[in-house]
């Protein structure tokens, strides 16, 4: 892949999503030099007051949720800006052609352009400041997670890290605290995935009032763009499974902020060492041709993902919950580590015999794909349509 096909799509990115580095912030600390972390503050800095407060958050303080209440909940987190289809943004996009757009509408929060040699290069960027607040280094590391393995599920191999952050210049000493975890955190993304970082700064000052803001971008490359695998559902009768591994947690997740109204909480859970695991088999799975549809878990949980591949291919999805978690948690808890994929049902017995072989410690069945509508333990929860006018009018309404 040239230098000069990664520089046009990144020229482009940088104002579509916001992505690169911002211009005249007050003495950016450069983080990447040579795809390893090369960074100096000046002072360990102070731990924030609030995150030992939002560490002690516990899960068994909120109520779980039933059956009955997952339409109402699904279609308040669907319309929340951080979860909502990106599409809408690509449509304002005046330099973005129709044939790109149409090819960025199989995937979220990325954007993908061929290449002069015929390659796909894409474009995933992640930002959520929830968890960044909580926990600088897990909170950053999450989204650098989030963004390789988005690159992962389409097929891809990520080749490099883009990191942006600002903090309060007002926080003095613990504005040097957080931007040392936040180094922290991106030093342990790129040992654990191997991902180096290309570029990023650490700026105080620019962050508009906000304790602190991070967006990463990780570039990927696709050899064979015939072969990009989208996180829509191909046809009803495929089977649908869950990658890596679940756990009871929902904190500083989109479900915590906009139902139950817990806007201050621990970062997810995150596993650097299992990420790695699900990503380096979902690559393995892909190119032996098993994969339909993947999609990472991040914003908004494993019901999002699942919306998302159901409204993205014009489907539905039919379900069981794994009663080992609680069922907000199981739905709607953000933890790393998780990929959404469809298989073929001809391929599934084949699918499940390389499971067993693989690295994988953790993978549940969870149901099939159906031509209209989502089904919960049986449960009818909305139709596709209903779904997708809040999925893809979010931003436009919010905007």
């Amino acid at each position: 892949m040239g230098a000069t096909g990664s520089e046009k799509l990144l020229k482009m990115l940088s104002g579509t999503w916001n992505l690169f580095l911002q211009e005249g912030s007050k003495d950016p600390v450069k983080v990447a030099l040579d795809g390893k972390i090369n960074a100096t503050i000046s002072g360990d800095g102070e731990e924030p007051a609030h995150v030992a407060e939002y560490e002690g958050f516990d899960i068994n303080s909120v109520q779980d949720i039933d059956l009955e209440q997952i339409e109402a909940i699904l279609s308040t987190v669907l319309k929340k800006t951080a979860v909502a289809d990106r599409k809408w943004v690509l449509t304002q996009e005046e330099s973005i052609s129709e044939e790109e757009n149409t090819l960025n509408s199989a995937f979220n929060n990325i954007y993908a352009e061929e290449s002069e040699n015929g390659t796909l290069m894409a474009v995933s960027s992640f930002s959520n400041d929830s968890y960044i607040r909580a926990n600088p280094a897990a909170g950053v590391a999450t989204l650098a997670a989030k963004a390789t393995s988005d690159i992962v599920c389409m097929g891809g191999q990520p080749i490099g890290m883009f990191v942006n952050t600002n903090l309060d210049e007002k926080g003095g000493e613990n504005s040097n605290w957080i931007g040392n975890h936040i180094v922290t955190g991106i030093t342990a993304v790129t040992d654990d995935l191997e991902v180096p970082i290309y570029a990023g700064t650490i700026n105080n000052g620019g962050n508009n009032g906000h304790s602190c803001e991070a967006t990463v971008g990780v570039l990927g490359v696709i050899e064979d763009p015939e072969k990009v695998i989208g996180k829509g559902f191909k046809r009803p009768g495929d089977i649908i499974y869950l990658l890596g591994k679940s756990e009871d947690c929902i904190s500083s997740s989109e479900y915590l902020n906009a139902h139950v109204g817990i806007e201050n909480s621990s970062s997810p859970i995150i596993n650097l060492e299992n990420d790695a695991i699900v990503q380096k088999e979902l690559a393995r799975f892909i190119k032996m041709g098993f994969i339909k549809s993947a999609a990472s878990i991040a914003n908004g949980g494993l019901i999002t993902a699942l919306t998302e591949g159901a409204v993205t291919g014009s489907l539905g999805y039919d379900i069981m919950i794994d009663d080992t978690y609680r069922m907000d948690a199981f739905l709607f808890g953000e933890s790393q580590g998780r990929v959404v994929v469809s298989v073929s049902k001809k391929d599934s017995a084949d699918f499940e015999d390389m499971l067993i072989e693989s690295s994988l410690n953790h993978y549940i069945l969870l149901g099939e794909v159906i031509k209209d509508g989502f089904l919960i333990d049986e449960e009818f929860i909305m139709l596709t349509s209903d779904a997708k006018d809040l999925y893809q009018g979010a931003l436009g309404t919010e905007v």
